[in-house]
């Protein structure tokens, strides 16, 4: 897999190589900010869920890419959808890590009408597959130590472009 480098600007502050990005306090409709390439986005708390979630997307990913990493701190929920064009044997991955180096991946989606799949159980996380994406559920706080998200895409071809959205929650259900 290979990242795409792309150089988001957060405020006055540019941040080099692949990056998080976020909008602060910047919602469009429908509260995801639309951002090229492979970086993730996080918007800021206004329009956010009343539980205290934040929207998550990554838009437009190619065959083979990794998104960017999401630092999401400590999380209880995160549900996360694919659409997009899928291409050849195309899957979007949901991918987990402690340090932001070591990824495990957790579900997969094949198209936004099939349920996810559950490729990993881990200790302290539970994985739901739903239609077109999959929840993360967090069943045991001391034994999730993934403090970091982010989407990719194995397979697929050059009509692959996939979008990740969805939301994450520090306290409660999305």
């Amino acid at each position: 897999m290979s990242n795409t480098t792309i150089t988001p600007t957060v405020g006055a502050a540019t941040l080099a190589g692949v990056a998080l990005a976020m909008g602060l306090g910047i919602s469009p409709p429908q509260n995801l900010v639309a951002v090229g390439g492979v970086a993730p986005t996080l918007a800021g708390t206004a329009g956010a869920p009343a539980f205290g979630g934040q929207p998550l997307s990554w838009s437009a990913l190619k065959a083979g890419a990794a998104g960017a990493s999401a630092s999401v701190g400590a999380f209880a929920q995160a549900r996360l959808l694919a659409s997009g064009a899928f291409g050849s044997y195309g899957a979007a991955l949901i991918q987990a890590s402690p340090d932001n180096v070591n990824w495990t991946t957790l579900g997969a989606m094949t198209d936004a009408a099939s349920p996810g799949v559950v490729l990993a159980g881990t200790p302290g996380l539970r994985v739901t597959p739903i239609a077109g994406g999959v929840v993360l559920s967090v069943t045991d706080p001391q034994q999730n130590s993934f403090r970091y998200l982010r989407a990719a895409v194995q397979g697929g071809d050059g009509e692959t472009a996939v979008n990740v959205s969805g939301f994450v929650s520090p306290t409660g259900a999305v």
